[in-house]
């Protein structure tokens, strides 16, 4: 039951939210590339998946332990 759209991700709005600035900028395809940094299991690619959902571009997901 993963989150498949930003609208979808829930505690994130004070970053992803409509009216910030980066959320504008995912929504409107113009984002930037991104490292998220967390604990394992907190969601990095749950959001990074989102995040790519609204966007045209190629997404790839990097484990750093991987690679």
């Amino acid at each position: 039951m993963r989150p498949r759209s930003l609208d979808e991700l829930v505690g994130h709005e004070t970053v992803l939210g409509p009216a910030t600035p980066l959320g504008r900028a995912i929504r409107g395809d113009r984002a930037p590339s991104i490292i998220l940094w967390n604990p394992p299991g907190c969601g990095k690619t749950t959001v990074a998946r989102a995040i790519a959902s609204h966007s045209r571009g190629r997404f790839v997901a990097l484990s750093a332990v991987r690679a």
